[in-house]
């Protein structure tokens, strides 16, 4: 996976791969004007695809983006620890603040369908990403997404 990284930025115990794309072109959007000016993949962690470390507190931010534009994500693999005794994300999830922010983590409630885009639209010119994992020895591989700011 790190193949698709033009540049690596590590951050705690994630890494975070941007592209140098500033205009790319989505062969499937709706409109053929529309571009996206931001794209770049996320992984969970230094050590992706094997399982991440517990008690990790990372924040990623993506910014420089126009005030109200429209980001796109799409999981490409995710598994969290989970506890099916315990429902809900008490455990291991990734949180994405903005308009339309949500957390994910692999309760079947919360859990994110694998290559279905989701809509959220950027706070303050930046959306983050918040990776938390609990404290005790159960882990997982983590995950692996890309993102499209949409050009406004």
């Amino acid at each position: 996976m790190i193949d698709l990284c033009q540049k690596q930025i590590v951050t705690g115990t994630s890494l975070f791969c941007i592209t140098d794309a500033l205009a790319v072109h989505n062969p499937q959007a709706t409109s053929p004007q529309e571009t996206y000016d931001k794209q770049g993949y996320i992984l969970s962690h230094r050590g992706y695809p094997e399982n991440y470390t517990t008690s990790i507190n990372s924040s990623l931010i993506i910014s420089g983006l126009q005030p109200q534009q429209i980001v796109r994500v799409k999981f490409m693999e995710f598994e969290l620890y989970f506890r099916s005794r315990y429902p809900g994300c008490d455990y291991d999830y990734l949180h994405i603040t903005g308009s339309g922010g949500r957390t994910f983590c692999s309760d079947p409630t919360y859990q994110p369908d694998i290559d279905e885009w989701y809509e959220f639209t950027a706070a303050d010119s930046q959306l983050k990403f918040q990776f938390i994992t609990n404290e005790y020895s159960t882990t997982a591989k983590g995950f692996y997404l890309q993102y499209e700011g949409k050009s406004t």
